[in-house]
């Protein structure tokens, strides 16, 4: 059989170290110096002709499973991230050694994830088979974190050809499945299967929940009992969590979601996401701060209780450019929070660039491994009496917002009021607002169906987007009342361009009923044709 064999190649245009969400991602150059990987053998011409599942039977080490221990609590794990679901393990810098998952065993974590990137090693061309090679490096790194006691869950990671073109993959999709389940069926119940990474792109919403029932009945021919994993489509976001339709009668499901918010700070100087927010932003654990976390986990929890289903956070990470104080209190936040509500964690990831464990020193980063490993009593809580809710999401259509023309002390101008669908910040839609003339600021306003709702004490959260080089200078949310005599607002100046942000306005004393106006003033140079985007407009 003709051998390829795959070393490592470090490159300055690789990327390394990234978590997954709302940004296609690249790879980032490796921090350390790349290991060749075990040799993996190309298929044989006869191996091409098998059906659909056979392959999983070719050339692979027979376990004693019996040796393993059994299946531990599930509550603390972490990513295996950027080995395995890169092009080839070990092109992003890191490559999975057997003493890891020890490592990981005795900081006390009890699972790991490790991402797949099955579809590049397997055929494009029916019957789509998986080449053995590779087959037999998974079963190698499954096999070590079984070995420790860990659960692995091991799912389709980084499958760009079925988000770009999904009718067309989809019966590859599903063969791949065919395979991986067939392979595995006889493996320990603390081997799970998690069904596709972040589904998005033209991957939407309503094809997904068309998939995951396929994926899953083709997983349930050969593995009736094994658990298995499903999220939401639109990169596994916590607020899509609400339009994952939820396969009834299978009591081995859990439900994923994935967390990086506010993604100004954990996504800031990333590479590979298009205009990378700038690299200095601060998590300083305000009361704002943490009660948006809380917020987002209870939407979680409402799920769960739903669907009388387990709800598991399978990524959250801070990238390493933000500074480490505010990293680890983050991910202690997230840590703590999620444990409070009974939701199990994973953290993203073990040894890149959100990486908790420094490979090159060979120890943990101990800032973070305190941060998520934490001797606190935790216990189930039930979520806030009065939770967050989202008032203006914008999938749809605008919402009922309108524009005003500027007054005339503004200077001339006019806003004018769109429906936005591909700069969104969660879901299908966002609020597009032009900003034409030469006038100085602008007034946006929000339907009157709102108006009993602000009242003082009430904080409204905004998620704004302002493009590069649109010569807004400001946000300023207001409020107007008492026939039009009162007005009460929040100047908020200098927000960063180019990537989404989130502005917190709490309603001051003062304000009464009725209201007669309540927006968003708009402030700009004098410059023609600017724009910006709102979504997801929430009130807690």
């Amino acid at each position: 059989m003709k051998k390829l064999f795959l070393f490592v190649i470090l490159a300055s245009t690789l990327i390394f170290g990234f978590g997954c969400i709302s940004e296609p991602v690249m790879p980032e150059k490796p921090d350390a110096q790349p290991e060749p990987v075990e040799e993996i053998e190309e298929p044989k011409e006869d191996e091409q002709k098998q059906e659909i599942g056979e392959i999983a039977l070719v050339e692979r080490v027979d376990y004693d499973f019996s040796l393993f221990p059994g299946p531990k609590p599930f509550s603390r794990g972490i990513n295996m991230g950027n080995a395995l679901e890169a092009p080839v393990e070990g092109s992003w810098g890191m490559v999975i050694r057997e003493e890891f998952f020890q490592i990981i065993k005795e900081a006390g974590f009890d699972h790991v994830r490790i991402p797949v990137r099955w579809s590049a090693h397997a055929s494009a061309e029916y019957p789509y088979n998986i080449w053995p090679g590779f087959l037999r490096r998974v079963d190698q790194v499954v096999s070590q974190a079984l070995a420790q006691g860990l659960t692995a869950v091991i799912n389709i990671h980084h499958y760009e050809e079925l988000m770009h073109d999904p009718e067309f993959e989809r019966e590859r999709f599903l063969a791949i499945w065919r395979q991986i389940a067939e392979a595995y069926k006889d493996w320990p119940p603390n081997l799970y299967f998690s069904v596709l990474n972040e589904p998005m792109g033209n991957l939407t919403t309503e094809l997904w929940n068309q998939y995951l029932v396929d994926a899953l009945k083709v997983i349930r021919e050969s593995n009736p009992d094994r658990m298995v994993v499903i999220g939401p489509a639109n990169w596994n976001a916590i607020s899509h969590l609400a339009f994952l339709d939820w396969p009834e009668g299978d009591e081995n499901l859990m439900a994923t979601f994935h967390y990086y918010s506010p993604f100004e700070f954990t996504h800031q100087g990333a590479g590979w996401v298009t205009n990378p927010p700038p690299v200095g932003t601060r998590w300083m654990g305000s009361e704002a701060e943490i009660r948006a976390i809380k917020r987002d986990l209870d939407r979680a929890v409402r799920f769960a209780e739903e669907n009388d289903v387990t709800v598991w956070l399978g990524e959250f990470g801070a990238y390493s450019t933000a500074d480490i104080e505010s990293r680890a209190l983050w991910t202690a936040t997230v840590a703590r929070e999620a444990e409070k509500r009974g939701i199990p964690w994973s953290y993203w990831e073990f040894g890149s660039g959100f990486g908790a464990f420094d490979r090159i020193a060979n120890q943990w980063n101990q800032e973070l491994l305190n941060s998520l490993i934490s001797d606190d009593v935790t216990s189930y809580v039930t979520i806030d009496e009065t939770p967050a809710y989202e008032i203006f999401g914008f999938d749809i259509d605008t919402d009922g917002w309108i524009g005003a023309d500027a007054q005339p002390q503004w200077g001339e101008g006019t806003t004018k009021i769109e429906h936005e669908r591909k700069n969104t910040y969660d879901g299908d839609g966002s609020l597009r607002i032009l900003l034409t003339g030469g006038a100085n600021r602008y007034k946006v306003m929000a339907p009157e169906t709102i108006f009993t709702k602000v009242v003082p004490g009430k904080t409204f959260v905004y998620r704004v987007f302002i493009p590069e080089g649109s010569g807004v200078t400001a946000i300023q949310p207001y409020a107007q009342y008492n026939n039009w005599a009162g007005w009460a607002d929040s100047y908020i100046p200098d927000i960063p361009e180019g990537s989404w942000i989130t502005i917190d306005w709490t309603i001051p004393e003062g304000v009464s009923q009725p209201l007669n106006s309540f927006g968003i003033m708009v402030h700009t140079g004098h410059t023609n044709e600017k724009y910006i985007f709102v979504d997801k407009v929430e009130i807690d």
